[in-house]
């Protein structure tokens, strides 16, 4: 019988620094690169996939199918926070508002999750967010800026909007 979660010295070979108690990682979770901290009462659910440096302090639980990729910066998720299933937190991607396009253009940077924060499944987090302690945010959002302490923050629904022309620039 094969053994449903990694152990403590299996993450520490994985590259993490440090390892709490009490962490629980399935096996079904993927990481490259990686380096960084895990604190105490950690759970990592299945299919999630860790690169670059990702710290997570107490308390800290991701839900299954998420993508942290911290290779334009660290992340950061302070004691308390989660994320639901399917989110995604990156701290670099394409400038998708450069004029333009046939470029190389990119936009990195940490992001930090406050301390008993909440992220609905289906998020996106964009580089060089802070996101404040007690926030929640329902499912489904982008958060491309800061959100402020104690901050609610829902979709306003499916619709898209244009912002802008790049003929217009």
């Amino acid at each position: 019988m094969t053994q449903e979660n990694f152990t403590r010295d299996e993450l520490l070979e994985i590259g993490f620094s440090s390892v709490g108690n009490n962490v629980i990682v399935s096996r079904d979770v993927r990481f490259f690169a990686i380096s960084g901290s895990l604190g105490n009462n950690i759970r990592i659910d299945t299919f999630t996939i860790l690169t670059g440096e990702i710290v997570l302090e107490d308390n800290v639980h991701l839900s299954p199918l998420c993508f942290l990729s911290a290779t334009g910066g660290r992340i950061t998720m302070e004691d308390g926070s989660g994320i639901g299933p399917q989110c995604a937190i990156l701290t670099k991607s394409d400038d998708y508002t450069r004029g333009d396009l046939s470029s190389e253009g990119k936009v990195a940077g940490d992001i930090s999750i406050g301390h008993h924060s909440i992220i609905g499944a289906g998020c996106k987090i964009f580089p060089g967010v802070t996101i404040g302690p007690e926030v929640s945010i329902g499912s489904n959002c982008m958060i491309t800026s800061d959100v402020k302490a104690g901050d609610m923050v829902v979709s306003r629904g499916a619709s898209t909007i244009t912002v802008g022309n790049r003929a217009d620039q």
